[in-house]
């Protein structure tokens, strides 16, 4: 090994820490679009939009030119301003009072159990957990870019300053690769349960979707430790 200490192996283990630092920010930006879509499907079927107005023809839009409105409306908001609209929706029309509106506007109100409802109020929250880590992983200083370069690295070391009730204090991290490995693999599971929380939205029978075993895959998904 040379004076940087720059080898085959160390070189190798540098390129799978950015490797996985990069899988995960494709894997969020995949979370919260499907966070996304499950919030324009909610207020599609349920406020009115299906249908819809957008349908000239018999002929399927494409995919971009559908529910154009919501898009619009959307088209700023941040990923906790998402996942947070996607949560509080969800809970609305959840709500009796609501399925009765709907029910008398001829829109038939959601089927869910109570266990399914319940996993959602976790999965929402450990979506959220996740929107707070990717704004510690993003916004984290990683120090001189150059140094990332030459010298090998196998963990992340960040800082970040934050504003506290008594003032400021500087916070540390460190991100390895199995930490990305793990928490890749919980956003992967993550985006598999929105996707099976959206299928509640065209199901008409009070059937569970989530099981225990899913509650359980949950409860291990770590969006709250950082490194």
């Amino acid at each position: 090994m040379d004076i940087f200490g720059n080898d085959s192996e160390t070189d190798l283990l540098k390129w799978d820490l950015f490797k996985q630092y990069g899988q995960f920010n494709l894997f969020f930006e995949g979370a919260i679009a499907r966070h996304k879509n499950l919030l324009i499907d909610m207020v599609s079927n349920y406020y009115g939009f299906a249908g819809d107005w957008e349908d000239v023809d018999e002929e399927v839009l494409p995919e971009h030119q559908q529910d154009r409105l919501l898009k619009i409306i959307l088209h700023d908001a941040g990923a906790f301003s998402i996942v947070e609209k996607c949560r509080a929706c969800f809970i609305e029309i959840c709500k009796p009072e609501v399925s009765e509106i709907l029910s008398i506007n001829d829109i038939k109100p959601i089927s869910i159990t109570t266990f399914d409802y319940k996993f959602a109020e976790q999965l929402f929250k450990k979506s959220l957990e996740l929107v707070k880590l990717r704004n510690v992983l993003i916004h984290s200083h990683y120090g001189d870019p150059l140094s990332l370069n030459l010298f090998p690295i196998t963990k992340l070391h960040g800082t970040q300053d934050k504003k506290i009730a008594t003032g400021f204090e500087q916070r540390d991290y460190k991100f390895d690769i199995d930490y990305f490995e793990k928490l890749n693999e919980g956003i992967d599971i993550l985006q598999d349960f929105v996707n099976r929380l959206g299928s509640i939205i065209y199901n008409d029978k009070d059937e569970v979707i989530f099981t225990e075993n899913d509650f359980e895959k949950l409860k291990l998904i770590k969006f709250n430790s950082y490194g």
